[in-house]
């Protein structure tokens, strides 16, 4: 399932002659893809070095000892050089293109007067005094669904005590 990131994994360790990771060896012993990845890669490895040697020109056994030399060489691979981007012409392009944009903006926008600003004024008042009224009509219900309940309440009150022969008082008449 993970096989190519497995062969990742040994394609770097054989290439620079370390050891293979214990975890890999694992994979190794259990995936026969794996297995006949390492020995492909084995192979090549030993047939390169073995052609070599078989150059017939002087130039060429010069360079077959150098790539020799090189197969044999236990060196870490190069890493990349970050190269990190120029950030200072960026911001000055985008800080010179906000401004342009920003005095486009303000000298092509329409100007307001100030009877326009009291017009606004008014409109925002008109909808407070809307809202003010809506609050109320919300409230009043409650407030005569409470009325109502009290007169009720009293209603049923005076009915009781109308049934009731209740005397308040020391003696008994």
């Amino acid at each position: 399932m993970f096989c190519s990131i497995y062969k990742w994994f040994i394609s770097q360790a054989k290439d620079s002659r370390k050891p293979l990771l214990a975890s890999v060896n694992r994979h190794i012993q259990h995936c026969a893809s794996c297995r006949e990845f390492v020995s492909l890669h084995d192979s090549l490895m030993d047939t390169s070095i073995k052609d070599l040697p078989c150059l017939p020109d002087e130039k060429e056994s010069v360079l077959a000892t150098k790539i020799i030399s090189a197969l044999d060489r236990n060196t870490e691979p190069r890493k990349a050089r970050v190269r990190r981007p120029v950030l200072i012409p960026v911001f000055v392009s985008s800080l010179v293109l906000v401004v342009v944009a920003v005095g486009i903006y303000f000298l092509t926008a329409p100007r307001t007067s100030s009877t326009h600003l009291l017009n606004s004024l008014s409109e925002i008042d008109q909808t407070i005094s809307t809202f003010e009224e809506r609050l109320e009509n919300i409230n009043s219900p409650l407030d005569a669904e409470y009325a109502d309940l009290k007169q009720t309440m009293r209603s049923a009150t005076e009915f009781f005590v109308s049934y009731l022969d209740v005397k308040i008082g020391r003696g008994t008449e």
